[in-house]
């Protein structure tokens, strides 16, 4: 009876999911306006001025870089009106008029082979993708004697010598809302999967003269863009790196360029490894963490990692075998910043990237920097007080 009731209720939700576009299922709830692919608006579940919470109709998948919180159109219900999943599918299931198994059925099997549709689609087109992507890093000039360079000098963590991984892109298009709205000097990686497949580029738009990031407004709204963007060749991404070295016994891995850069000039006997957000560096968290007191009905993010999706990782097994000049690690060092808004949600994630590292089997350790700094602040301030 249990397994039937489950059955069921799976079927539910998968016709709820082909019966409803996740925005539709926010927006009674969420102001939304457009942002490319995706849908933007302020976070219902914590407290803020710009938005950070989006929704994405396409890839069915609703998530907010502000406080964290991530799932699906039935999990937001759910969460939004302080309801069990299960009552959420229920009401959706009523008011999409689904109320009889045959028909539950029939929209099931629409939600899969829709599903299996948009999975060739999205195949097809990232195999596009992956060409013009790879066309582009291409296309890139040498650190040396660009923007780049500058950028890199001004933030103190210029490692004086090309890194293949890491080229310029000069006079590259700002694209916003299927228009262009400016050209800049783009800082451009390449991101490697752990068996060294193509991942996609992360690009860094620079101001003009290269002394700092781009300023990028949008002309309609007067919002500030941001200055970084990912640029994806294959659906999943999750476990990819920017590798600024080759693989060394001890590796540093930090969510940004920068501050592995930083670290490189340090620790020059060191591997380094840029994982390009926290999220995947800190991979899936497996359960919940302890409930937060500023922000009633939600909870820190868990230190426990879910092995199963457990975001960037080195290389290992036959992996190896595609890198070269690759020692196997043994040692890693995760890089923390400290000047997060959430700095307990922030160390959570960190913590929860070293006990993945340490579950794999590595001996590993996080590294935190003084209270509101990250590893790049703290180097360009001991470089101004030696300068002084």
């Amino acid at each position: 009876m249990a397994e039937t009731l489950k059955h069921t209720l799976a079927d539910m939700a998968d016709a709820i999911k082909a019966r409803y576009r996740p925005s539709e299922v926010v927006e009674p709830f969420v102001k939304l306006k457009r942002h490319g692919v995706e849908r933007v608006g302020l976070c219902p579940f914590h407290t803020e001025k710009s938005g950070s919470f989006t929704v994405n109709d396409r890839k069915g998948i609703i998530h907010c870089f502000g406080c964290g919180w991530s799932g699906d159109l039935i999990g937001f219900y759910a969460e939004i009106r302080n309801i069990k999943p299960v009552e959420a599918i229920r009401i959706l299931a009523a008011d999409a008029g689904i109320d009889d198994p045959v028909a539950r059925e029939r929209l099931a099997r629409q939600s899969r082979e829709q599903a299996e549709r948009r999975e060739r689609e999205q195949a097809k087109a990232k195999q596009s993708d992956a060409v013009k992507l790879r066309n582009i890093f291409a296309a890139r000039t040498p650190m040396v004697g660009s923007a780049v360079e500058t950028y890199l000098r001004s933030r103190k963590c210029w490692p004086g010598v090309e890194i293949p991984t890491i080229g310029c892109l000069n006079d590259y298009p700002y694209w916003h809302d299927g228009k262009i709205i400016g050209r800049f000097p783009v800082m451009v990686a390449v991101m490697l999967m752990p068996d060294r497949s193509f991942a996609g580029l992360h690009m860094t738009y620079l101001r003009a003269d290269g002394g700092g990031k781009a300023e990028v407004i949008c002309p309609d709204t007067g919002e500030v863009l941001p200055s970084k963007k990912v640029r994806t060749a294959i659906p999943l991404i999750s476990g990819c790196g920017i590798y600024l070295t080759p693989l060394r016994a001890h590796i540093g891995v930090a969510e940004g360029i920068e501050n592995a850069l930083t670290w490189m000039i340090r620790r020059p006997e060191w591997g380094f490894v840029a994982a390009y957000s926290l999220d995947n560096l800190a991979g899936h968290g497996l359960g919940e963490g302890k409930p937060r007191r500023d922000v009633p009905k939600r909870r820190y993010p868990s230190k426990e990692p879910a092995m199963s999706q457990p975001g960037y990782r080195p290389p290992w097994g036959d992996e190896m075998l595609a890198w070269r000049d690759a020692e196997a690690v043994r040692d890693i060092s995760v890089l923390a910043d400290n000047d997060s808004k959430d700095p307990i949600a922030a160390r959570c994630l960190f913590e929860r990237a070293r006990r993945k590292f340490s579950n794999i089997g590595y001996r590993s350790r996080v590294i935190f920097p003084p209270a509101g700094k990250d590893w790049n602040d703290v180097i360009r301030g001991e470089m101004h007080e030696k300068e002084a």
